[in-house]
């Protein structure tokens, strides 16, 4: 009799237990992913806060530049993200893997960055103008990769890579949680080049 209900109990925990970790569905996966997305070809910050915790900005990382809301890289996303394609891989717990074809910011960046800094060694004119403030720096980044965007798009690589968002339910309704897959998703990457933050560098001043 001991026997039975120890297994009862055990049982019972078995199938309390395995109710606690919410699964998402294909389809609640959906139903947010797919107006994000919509709302990420036209970088419309507004539309896509609807749908993040929370929409990221520069705030806590070293940069002088907000690559999430600066206007430059707000037009350079505009200019380039209607060609974003996605689908769902895969749902697991809470976590939705999501394989998206865009076009690679960060390469862009990296290849620009090299180019300015190749050109500093020959012209003193511009590197002097470049160290007089960092800001500088950033605006001749900003103009060159826009006006590459603008131009000569084909000129821009395209990756196709898995991204995995962590969704959130919040007052019956689901929110991609903000956190660096969603900045490297925003950015196409260029987060990758911008993560470094204060409290990092304080870290690494301490050792």
């Amino acid at each position: 009799m001991k026997r039975i209900t120890a297994l009862a109990v055990i049982f019972a925990l078995v199938v309390i237990l395995s109710g606690c970790g919410h699964k998402i569905s294909r389809e609640d996966a959906q139903s947010v992913v797919d107006p994000f997305f919509a709302a990420l070809k036209e970088y419309d910050r507004e539309a896509m806060s609807g749908y993040l915790t929370e929409f990221p900005d520069n705030t806590g990382y070293v940069y002088v530049d907000d690559i999430f809301n600066d206007e430059a890289y707000v037009k350079l996303y505009r200019q380039l993200y209607s060609s974003i394609t996605y689908s769902i891989k895969s749902t697991n717990g809470t976590h939705v893997v999501l394989e998206v074809s865009m076009p690679n910011i960060h390469a862009l960046y990296t290849d620009i960055s090299a180019r300015i800094m190749s050109l500093t060694l020959m012209d003193e004119t511009l590197r002097d103008k470049l160290e007089e403030n960092s800001e500088n720096a950033v605006v001749l980044l900003q103009e060159t990769m826009l006006s590459i965007a603008s131009k000569d798009p084909e000129q821009i690589e395209k990756m196709t890579q898995e991204y995995t968002l962590t969704l959130q339910k919040k007052n019956g309704t689901y929110q991609i949680a903000t956190d660096d897959e969603v900045r490297k998703l925003l950015t196409g990457n260029l987060f990758l080049a911008k993560s470094t933050t204060v409290e990092s560098m304080n870290s690494t001043a301490a050792e």
